[in-house]
């Protein structure tokens, strides 16, 4: 993975270069001020599929300028951002949009002073995003312990790469199941 400096990622990031698939920038010192940069930057990509953006110094603000670039790029598939001061209301505005950004498959928000219920959100969401189409339209009931889910037939999913042990986690904690 490249690693380099936030200024030099923006004009990266803008250049939309082919070859250029992963971009680290991890304990850079990145502040709101840059993630909106980088940000701005992201809204006209869609070449890069890794950004590491760990140990920073986004916060929610920094939060919300990058959920807004993930509702219009969709080639990003895994955003770290681990060690920051995101805080829940940062990572509600991530949450939010991976309802209509499937791509992200990897949402690394460790140690960022998260509520454990948000966390297992937004990895639910995360790992939705990683099933079959099929298996993307059940789940969504499921997770949100829909009342009107009260019996479940996996029979035509048994050809699709079904996560028994997300399935397992989301049962858990349905109630509405017979």
């Amino acid at each position: 993975m490249y690693s380099t400096s936030a200024e030099t990622a923006v004009q990266q990031i803008k250049a939309n270069d082919a070859g250029r698939r992963e971009m680290s920038l991890s304990s850079r010192g990145i502040d709101d001020v840059q993630c909106q940069s980088i940000a701005e930057a992201l809204k006209q990509n869609d070449t890069l599929t890794v950004l590491d953006l760990q140990s920073n110094r986004i916060t929610a603000v920094g939060g919300e300028y990058l959920a807004n670039a993930l509702k219009v790029n969709t080639s990003l598939i895994e955003l770290n951002l681990e060690n920051n001061q995101l805080q829940d209301a940062g990572a509600s505005l991530l949450n939010d949009v991976l309802d209509e950004n499937h791509s992200i498959k990897a949402l690394h928000l460790e140690m960022n002073q998260l509520s454990p219920k948000l966390l297992e959100q937004i990895n639910n969401k995360c790992l939705l995003n990683t099933q079959p189409l099929p298996l993307k339209q059940v789940m969504p009931q499921l997770i949100s312990n829909d009342p009107s889910v009260t019996a479940l037939d996996l029979s035509e999913y048994a050809n699709a790469n079904l996560s028994c042990y997300m399935l397992a986690d989301v049962l858990k904690h349905n109630t509405m199941l017979k």
